[in-house]
């Protein structure tokens, strides 16, 4: 049987609609999006091109002895991350508390009462000295602004008929009075120390804010221990605090 040629101009057969309808269309493919997942949970560290993870530096220290990073940078130029990075090196320990406030003096130009209080917060930093102790003992501080000028502060603590109003019951003497500024007192006796006869130092610092504002910092030094720290914080916030209202402040 001969083969059929085939007729370019033959017609494409006729597709019926209930016929369309029979077969079914063919099914699109579908392409899943990506979805974005948000999580509370941390980015992973970055890693460095040697393949270790950067880690974040620890933050700089914010207090040392009882100052502030803040403190310390203003008067000195420097923070105590500085400072304790400089006093890790001289060695402390082996060379001692005196030879490192020199170092500090000579070395790097601090004054002599920043070169002390450096050394005595690096030492606390580092577990060298406990907490408010000193090399001739233990110390602690109360500082308020009173509503008064320097000069009135000042008197209430030189008079001694002034001071028995407001601070009764002390057995001091005076060593030094610069008016209106300072006082430095031996403190012989008085409420909250320890029964055992001891002379201790009190230093009364007066800084004035205005003709009618002052700020006063009471420190008392060469306490006998840790346990007489507190005590004497409440005595000192009573005190001032009397001294306040004796003043109409």
């Amino acid at each position: 049987m001969a083969a059929r040629k085939h007729n370019p101009g033959r017609r494409k057969p006729r597709v019926t609609k209930s016929a369309a309808k029979s077969s079914p269309a063919p099914k699109k493919k579908r392409i899943a999006k990506k979805r974005t997942i948000r999580s509370n949970a941390p980015a992973p560290a970055r890693r460095h091109a040697s393949g270790r993870r950067k880690i974040k530096p620890a933050p700089p220290s914010a207090r040392a002895g009882g100052v502030s990073t803040d403190a310390v940078q203003k008067a000195t130029g420097f923070g105590w991350d500085h400072w304790l990075s400089v006093l890790d090196a001289f060695d402390v320990k082996t060379n001692g508390h005196k030879a490192a406030a020199e170092f500090l003096s000579s070395e790097h130009k601090v004054g002599d009462w920043w070169s002390q209080m450096i050394v005595v917060g690096y030492e606390q930093a580092r577990g060298l000295r406990q907490k408010h102790q000193k090399t001739d003992g233990f110390s602690v501080s109360v500082s308020r602004t009173i509503d008064a000028s320097a000069a009135r502060v000042f008197e209430a603590w030189n008079d001694e008929l002034v001071r028995s109003r407001w601070l009764a019951g002390a057995w001091i003497t005076i060593r030094k009075a610069t008016a209106p500024k300072s006082l430095r007192i031996t403190w012989n006796a008085g409420e909250g120390l320890p029964a055992e006869p001891r002379a201790t130092s009190v230093e009364v610092n007066i800084y004035a804010k205005g003709d009618a504002r002052c700020q006063v910092a009471v420190q008392h030094n060469k306490l006998p221990s840790a346990a007489d720290v507190e005590r004497l914080r409440a005595f000192w916030t009573r005190a001032v605090e009397a001294l306040r209202a004796m003043l109409g402040a």
